[in-house]
This record gives C-alpha cells, sequence and structure tokens, in this order.
C-alpha cells in the first residue's frame, strides 16, 4: 500500500526541518536480520524517527493475536536540541469508519474507535524485554533503536474495508488498524503531521471449518408508549464463517404485535 509520508535515504541520513522532502515512496523491505526475513521499514517527513516491524499482517486465532512488535530508530541529537527533550510515543489503534468523512459536521462523527493504546518508547523503559527480532534489529541498527510491543486482545473485528462505488474515493467504511510513532512532550499530545510515521496493519481471523458452530443470531424488542404490545425483529446467518466469493444470506423475521405499521 502506498505511504503517505516519504523515507529517507538508503543510509538514513534524513533531511532537515523545513526542507522540502523527497517525493513519496511505498513502504519497502529494508533490512533483513535473518536469512529469508523481511523487515519493513518507513520514516517521518523530517527524517528524524524510523519504524521498522517484521510483519504487516496479524493472525487472530480465537485464543490469542499474534503481538505488534518491532523497533523505532530515533535522532537522540534532534530530540535532546537546545535542552528540551522530547519524548517518542507509539499508538496503535482500531477504528470502525461508518459513514464518509466529508459528510461530517460539528458534533458528529462517523467513526468508533475500538482498540487505543499508547506506549512510550524514548526515554526507554529500563526492564523493556526484547524479542529475537527486536534483539537482532538493535544489533544491527545500534543503540538508538528502541523496541515496542502491542498486545491486541482477541475477538477484535478484523480489517475491512467495504468497497465504494466507481469513481469514490478508496476506503470510505470500514474496520482499519493504524500503527503510529511519533515525537511529542506527552503521548496525548497531538504532534505535527513532519513527526509522525503512520503504518496501515492488518488484522486477520484464523476461521477453521467447524470452529464456529452456533451460527449468529439477533433478536431486538422495541416497545412504544402508546401501544401495549412491542414490536420483535429476529435476525440471523445460515453459518458463522463465510469465505472470499460466498454469498451472505441473511433471514429476517418481523413480528409485531403492536398498532404501528412496519415498512422494510
Amino acid at each position: 500500500m502506498a505511504s503517505r509520508d516519504p523515507e529517507v535515504d538508503k543510509a538514513g541520513t534524513g533531511v532537515a526541518e523545513g526542507t522540502a522532502p523527497p517525493p513519496e515512496t511505498a513502504v519497502e523491505p529494508a533490512v533483513k536480520p535473518r536469512s529469508g526475513q523481511k523487515v519493513f521499514k518507513k520514516t517521518s517527513p523530517n527524517g528524524r524517527i524510523t519504524v521498522y516491524v517484521g510483519q504487516r499482517d496479524f493472525l487472530d486465532t480465537g485464543d490469542v493475536v499474534e503481538a505488534v512488535e518491532g523497533v523505532v530508530l530515533v535522532d537522540p541529537v534532534y530530540l535532546n536540541k537546545d535542552g528540551d527533550q522530547k519524548k517518542v510515543f507509539c499508538q496503535l489503534e482500531g477504528a470502525f469508519r461508518y459513514g464518509k468523512e466529508e459528510l461530517e459536521v460539528i458534533g458528529i462523527n462517523f467513526e468508533k474507535v475500538l482498540f487505543n493504546n499508547i506506549v512510550q518508547v524514548y526515554p526507554p523503559a529500563k526492564d523493556a524485554v526484547h524479542s529475537n527480532l527486536q534483539r537482532r534489529l538493535i544489533r544491527k541498527l545500534g543503540e538508538n533503536a528502541h523496541p515496542f510491543r502491542f498486545n491486541i486482545p482477541p475477538g477484535l473485528s478484523p480489517s475491512l474495508i467495504l468497497q465504494g462505488m466507481p469513481g469514490e474515493p478508496d476506503r470510505q467504511c470500514g474496520i482499519d488498524y493504524q500503527l503510529r510513532s511519533y515525537i511529542a512532550r506527552q503521548g496525548s499530545d497531538k504532534p505535527e503531521k513532519k513527526r509522525v510515521v503512520s503504518l496501515t496493519i492488518k488484522k486477520l481471523t484464523h476461521a477453521p471449518a467447524g470452529s464456529m458452530p452456533n451460527r449468529p443470531t439477533l433478536d431486538v424488542k422495541k416497545e412504544y408508549i402508546l401501544s401495549s404490545n412491542p414490536i420483535h425483529v429476529e435476525a440471523n446467518l445460515d453459518r458463522a464463517v463465510y469465505y472470499h466469493g460466498e454469498p451472505i444470506n441473511i433471514n429476517v423475521s418481523i413480528t409485531n404485535s403492536s398498532s404501528r405499521q412496519v415498512s422494510c
């Protein structure tokens, strides 16, 4: 997927503050800490932080989700410039967008955050535990590389993007997960765009045949003040697991015991 932020050159020299960034490039394999393993990297527009991750697809087996981990290579001279120590944070956010951004007005937001976690990467914690991948990356990149790790709770919705009509912008609605690293004084601060690295990752669900025997069912009852009887609506699917290209059949049953008219 094409990135929004440019990368620094292969030597990692970066660009100076206030200068024009190089042309946009895709997130690409950067280093190989061991034979056959790719590591993806992406650098902030100002060239001061670079994120390295070993994968961009993370599997949910139902009991556990693969950890989102990697390292952030920082520029300590820039972070401590003029005695004003800046911090580096990593954030993992999963969100469900159910409306177009251009339709949002004051007080209305068509996005719901499903998961959000922020950790401080620099200055580093003294008791940080390194995985094998992180140890190899730190050994290759040097002491200015600092690890991060996120554990996504099992059961969260997988990544999903609803395709729009021809001519509409991509990624109108759906569920996506964003991994960000940024420079700020506090984790809750809104950083400048030139100090942010943003990577889209995918959360996938492993669903072998027979793993979910119960088909999804939802029963809703609606009562009205001026009516003594409610309306029952029941919806269910014919099975719990679908594969790409298979039709999804939805069965809806409406029992109207009220005096209200129901239209579908």
